[in-house]
């Protein structure tokens, strides 16, 4: 089999009602220089059957992995290990892609990795934005500066990352968490790039669905949080100023999120008791300078009132959220 450029490392677990459509855009793509790499997670489904019947018909270059139920995080590391190409990105199955997406990727030439942008719905029409065709250099300390500001504006599948890089540097995937495992290895590849190329297109459409992880409320997300609570972390190390700001800001923000999703999933009653029950005023007052002023305005209206907080965080958050109930006891 020809040797691609580009692998594209694509998770699958219980995935049978994703598979046609993203197989739909792979097929579909202007630049065949690509493998996509389909890594079963121990699917109990349907979802291994189908792959294997969409990939006979051979219309791009693709293969399937399996491996023992893991989650994301180790089906990613074990993509990574077994990819060929020269680049890396990675896809998740339920998501869209553009028809020049791999064309977009391999067009940059970084020394170690490219960012782009992507776009985000929350029905079943895609969107993509072609911006402006421009790429700039900026440095990995610069992108943890404005993801420490910014957590959620970055994604992985924004992501095309040299292969040999990813093998010197040792950045992987924390494994055995549901939650902020993505940050986590945003956080280690910032921190070990020097430079980042970065691009304004928007390729890649992140499709928000009701039943989705992250728009199901989970205690689990709280146990999560240590992920970023050891200061030893290597995006910590020599970071000067940004350690301590890291230290203060960063955990108590995904704290923020959490407290704003159980507002909205559950009862009043219930989302106090979580807050008490998770030291919220400890998160919220390290939070009342922090630089988006929704947060800090928000954190000091909790301080002041957590019940206000709670009604006002439910009334305007169940106006445009797909947040359903999930474990909340």
């Amino acid at each position: 089999m020809e040797k691609k450029r580009l692998t594209i490392v694509i998770p699958v677990y219980n995935a049978e009602a994703h598979v046609e459509r993203m197989d739909g855009y792979l097929a579909a793509q202007t630049c065949r220089d690509f493998e996509a790499l389909f890594v079963d997670d121990a699917s109990r489904d349907a979802t291994l059957s189908r792959l294997e019947r969409l990939l006979s018909e051979k219309r791009y270059s693709a293969r399937v992995l399996k491996r023992p139920h893991g989650g994301v995080s180790a089906a990613r590391n074990a993509g990574m290990d077994a990819a060929a190409g020269e680049w890396i990105a990675f896809v998740d199955v339920d998501d869209a892609l553009a028809m020049d997406y791999v064309e977009t990727l391999l067009a940059c030439s970084p020394r170690e990795a490219a960012l782009f942008r992507h776009t985000r719905v929350v029905d079943a029409t895609p969107r993509f934005e072609a911006g402006t065709g421009r790429r700039e250099e900026t440095t990995g300390r610069a992108l943890l500066e404005e993801f420490l500001c910014n957590p959620t504006a970055m994604g992985v599948y924004d992501l095309v990352i040299r292969r040999e890089f990813l093998e010197k540097s040792g950045v992987r995937f924390p494994e055995g968490y549901a939650y902020y495992e993505d940050y986590d290895f945003l956080l280690r590849l910032f921190a070990a790039c020097g430079r980042i190329q970065r691009g304004d297109a928007a390729r890649y459409c992140y499709c928000a669905a009701p039943n989705s992880a992250m728009n199901s409320f989970n205690i689990e997300r709280i146990r999560c949080l240590q992920l970023f609570d050891n200061i030893h972390s290597l995006y910590l190390e020599n970071a000067g100023n940004f350690r301590k700001r890291f230290e203060k800001w960063f955990a108590a923000r995904l704290f923020w999120s959490a407290l704003w999703q159980a507002s909205v999933a559950m009862s009043p009653k219930q989302a106090l008791s979580f807050a008490r029950e998770n030291h919220a005023r400890q998160h919220m007052r390290r939070l009342t300078d922090y630089p988006d002023r929704r947060v800090s305005l928000s954190a000091g209206a909790y301080l002041i009132w957590p019940r206000m907080y709670v009604m006002i965080a439910r009334r305007m958050g169940r106006r445009r959220t797909l947040l359903t109930r999930k474990n909340e006891k």
